[in-house]
Parts: C-alpha cells; sequence; structure tokens
C-alpha cells in the first residue's frame, strides 16, 4: 500500500528538487543547455556555467491507515558542486570513495578544456581517458595525466610536473601513500585515412611504471601494481612477446603463457606470499609463492585479522568454495559445491563469513558460517555486505524483469527499479549495494522510480531526492547520510538528516 506523502519546503533556491508524487505537483530542476545526443565528445563540450543555488526540503511519510500520524521526517539539502562535463568517453564524473569530492572536465569561455576539482578549475589540460584521473582510496589526493601540447603531464593535486612518456594509466597504492602510472613509448598501430586496411606501423611499443618517480624496466605491456602490506615490496604482472611474468621488487618471476591480468597480484596480509591466476590459456589456476593448485582458479579471500581464509574455484557450472582453510595454502577447512556463487566475505570481527550461491537458474540462497538461509528467486549471486558490528548481513537479488530486491537478515526488501547509467559516472560499482549505519541499525541503498527519477531507500522508506546517484551512501552518524548525485546538467551534492 502506497504511504500519503507530504511535502513542507523550507527554503527553496533557483535549484528545486524533482519530487514525484507531491500533491499532484512536480518541481523539475534547473537545466542549462548543456545537453547532447550520442555518445559525448570534445566538440559537443560546452563552456562552464554557474551551478544552480542549493536548496532545502522536508520530506514526511504518513502513516496510509492515519494521514495524521507521521512514520518518518527527513530534510534533504541539495548543494550543487558543478556542472557535469561532456566529453570524456565513458563519462563525464568521477566520484571520491567518500563520496565528497567530484571531478569533471568543462570548457573555459575560449574552449580549452579544464578539469574541475570540486567545482573549481584545477591544472593544466584534461584527461582523455578514464584511466588517466583518479583519487586516492582515502579521498585526500586528486591526480591526472593529460597531453599538452606535444608533452604528456602529471597533475597532483593541482601541481604540473612531466611525465616520463604517454600516459597509458595512473593508480594509487592502497593506503593512498605511494602514486603511480604505466608509461609507453608510443601509439598505438591506426589505419591510414583512405587506405582500408593499410596499418600505419612504426617502432615496437613498450611499457613500463613509474612508481614515486622511479621507472621500471620496459617490457611489451605491463599492468597495475600491488604493493605489500608494508609497503616495502612492489609486484606487478608484466607480457614479453609470447610469454607473461609477475615480477616482483624488479625480479622476473616464472613465465607462463596466460595470467589472468583482470586478478591481478595481491600479496598475503602477512607480505610473505603473493598470489596470482596463472598457466595455460583458459586452464589458468591458483599460483601462491610459485606453488599451483590446481582446484582453484580465483583469488583467495582472507579475514581482516588474516587468520583465515576461503578460495574459490568456478568450472563451468561448478563453483566449489573452500572455507577456513589454512591462510597460506588450500587445505583443510570446510568446501562447498554450488553451480555458482559469489565471492566469501568474512565479518569486519573475522569471525563470521557468508556468500550467496545459486542451485538453479532462479534459485538463490545465502550461505552463512556454513549454514544455508532461506531460499530466493533471483537471478545473479550477489556479494554480501556485513554490518559493522559483524551481526547483520544484506545482500541484492536481481529478478527476471531486471528489477532488485534487498535482502537484510534473511527479509526481502521492496522490489525497486535499480539505478540506470547510461554513460554518467566511471564510479558505478560504488552504487551496487546496500550501506549500513555506524550502529548497525539502519540499510540504505540507491534506486530508481519507474519513470527514472532517482531515491534514495533507508530503512524500506523511498525517498525521492531529485537526482540520480552515482556515489556511494555515506553515513556520518546514525541520522544522517550523504551522497552525490546527477540532476539534470549538475553535480549535486545530497545531505538527508533523519529528523
Amino acid at each position: 500500500m502506497t504511504s500519503y506523502l507530504k511535502l513542507a519546503v523550507l527554503f527553496v533556491g533557483v535549484f528545486a528538487l524533482a519530487l514525484a508524487g507531491c500533491q499532484g505537483t512536480e518541481q523539475k530542476p534547473q537545466s542549462t543547455d548543456q545537453k547532447t545526443t550520442g555518445p559525448a565528445s570534445a566538440d559537443n563540450a560546452k563552456p562552464a556555467e554557474k551551478p544552480p543555488a542549493p536548496s532545502t526540503i522536508k520530506y514526511e511519510i504518513y502513516d496510509p491507515k492515519d494521514k495524521n500520524k507521521v512514520l518518518a521526517t527527513f530534510e534533504i539539502k541539495t548543494t550543487p558542486i558543478s556542472l557535469r562535463g561532456q566529453h570524456i568517453s565513458g563519462g563525464p564524473v568521477l566520484i571520491s570513495s567518500d563520496s565528497r569530492r567530484c571531478a569533471t572536465v568543462l570548457k573555459d569561455e575560449n574552449g580549452k578544456q579544464y578539469v574541475s576539482l570540486d567545482g573549481k578549475k584545477c591544472g593544466a589540460g584534461a584527461p582523455s581517458d578514464p584511466a588517466n584521473w583518479a583519487f586516492s582510496p582515502d579521498s585526500k589526493r586528486f591526480a591526472y595525466a593529460a597531453k599538452v601540447g606535444d608533452a604528456w603531464v602529471i597533475v597532483m593535486d593541482g601541481a604540473s610536473s612531466p611525465a616520463k612518456g604517454i600516459v597509458k594509466r595512473i593508480f594509487f597504492s592502497e593506503d593512498s601513500t605511494r602514486f603511480g602510472y604505466i608509461a609507453r613509448s608510443g601509439e598505438e598501430a591506426k589505419v591510414e585515412p583512405g587506405q582500408a586496411g593499410v596499418m600505419k606501423v612504426g617502432p615496437p611499443i613498450q611499457e613500463w611504471l613509474v612508481i614515486d618517480g622511479k621507472e621500471t624496466a620496459k617490457y611489451d605491456a605491463v599492468w597495475p601494481p600491488s604493493f605489500s602490506p608494508d609497503g616495502k615490496h612492489t609486484a606487478f604482472i608484466a607480457r614479453s612477446q609470447d610469454k607473461m611474468y609477475v615480477v616482483m621488487d624488479g625480479v622476473d618471476g616464472n613465465p607462463y603463457e596466460s595470467i589472468l591480468t583482470d586478478l591481478g597480484v595481491r600479496f598475503s596480509p602477512d607480505g610473505k606470499n603473493v598470489m596470482f591466476v596463472a598457466g595455460p590459456k583458459a586452464e589458468e589456476r591458483l599460483v601462491i609463492s610459485g606453488t599451483v593448485h590446481p582446484e582453484f582458479n580465483g583469488m583467495p579471500v582472507f579475514s581482516q585479522d588474516g587468520k583465515r581464509a576461503a578460495y574459490i574455484g568456478r568450472f563451468g557450472e561448478k563453483t566449489k568454495i573452500l572455507v577456513d582453510a589454512y591462510p597460506k595454502k588450500p587445505d583443510g577447512g570446510k568446501t562447498f559445491d554450488y553451480r555458482r556463487a559469489s565471492d566469501v566475505v568474512f565479518s569486519p570481527d573475522s569471525q563470521h563469513y557468508a556468500f550467496v550461491a545459486r542451485r538453479n537458474d532462479h534459485t538463490t540462497t545465502y550461505v552463512l558460517d556454513g549454514k544455508e538461509g532461506g531460499t530466493f528467486e533471483g537471478t545473479r549471486p550477489a556479494v554480501v555486505e556485513f554490518s559493522p558490528d559483524s551481526k547483520r548481513l544484506t545482500f541484492v537479488l536481481t529478478q527476471d524483469n531486471g528489477n532488485e530486491i534487498v535482502v537484510v537478515d534473511g527479509a526481502k526488501g521492496k522490489e525497486h527499479k535499480p539505478v540506470h547509467y547510461s554513460r554518467d559516472v566511471f564510479s558505478i560499482s560504488f552504487v551496487e549495494h546496500p550501506f549500513f549505519s555506524p550502529d548497525s541499525k539502519r540499510v540504505a541503498y540507491a534506486a530508481e522510480t519507474d519513470d527514472g527519477k532517482g531515491l534514495v531507500v533507508l530503512d524500506d522508506y523511498d525517498i525521492p531526492v531529485g537526482a540520480k546517484i552515482v556515489s556511494a551512501i555515506v553515513f556520518d552518524s546514525p541520522t544522517s547520510l550523504h551522497a552525490i548525485g546527477i540532476a539534470g546538467d549538475s553535480i549535486v551534492s545530497i545531505e538527508i538528516e533523519i529528523k
């Protein structure tokens, strides 16, 4: 049954929230002319314009059986940060992991592109590839690579320095203390204009890493590195001719026909073991410090304290999971066999583990500490999230119609339409799961109405926020949370206070 809704506007500036179902009326956000059709490109990027003013809305949800009884009250504050850019292939907005900062690319009055960081101009030039700009994991630093004139530069927190080659991709270490990029010696071969099928072939291209200003050896191709927990060791995947290697502290490891680069290289929690998946093509298996483990072809997952481990093997329509094996080798522990399964997740206190598994095409269950929970209709196993106190868990079920249902503590919530992004953002993975409040009592996630308007779903209440959520939903306290959204041509900060 639909609850009776009532809106009391405390203050509305030029930027009004788009709220549906409000006493038969609807307010739409002011929009500039920065609209395009088809893929965004540098040619259709518009000059920056002043974003609209902030607004605050009071939103009340009433008991459907008693119009005078208020079930919940929320105050929604929307503050424009910047206009959204239009030119980078893949999307115009980059969001920090704390959902407080954003970067986009705009044009000045002379038609020159620049990076707008938190609504202010940042450095020279602009990245042309989504791999060439990034916030550090702690959200405190921001960097991008750009070609300015004939030279490549690295811009770190607004300060520019020359790059040591063409920049293919930039990266930060997980602890945000180290920075680097993949450099290359030339561009990919291209077809000559007017000569279909005739490739312009230049010197062989080489790639190498530049980490904290220091260059590694050169290879035919390299991938971003992994850093040991103490920061003293570095490992990365490289390819030379028809062989691939894991390079550890500058030393090439054993050659393999194939190494799965999407899984990368990882260190064990104690930093003593290096793990990757390698072998003959289509037969790659888990390798731990040089030893091949044929039953597994996925990366191990470790508990927060590093004392527990889970291993996974996915082979066609069968998935094998081994939990509570010895952290240094897949031996002992408890084995599970399902058709499909998500990765194992350990609780923050390391005392529990859980995963979502699929028995057949439509039936899904979750496993908590080795015991199956309820059975659900869902088409895709999803990642489990534990609450901060390790006592609650949630996951998402995708239905045959594409809609999603959030399951919390084994209980299904309402069916919602998931957020549809098109090419709006790079940080899509931030909003694909629910988020717990710091006291573990509340759950929030992003969704959409049937007509595409943005929602924040909090404690199973639908809160229209007038913007499409494009970031993580972050709780600042048990009664307040924030996120970043896109409303029309504006990037906005959204803050919700539970009254």
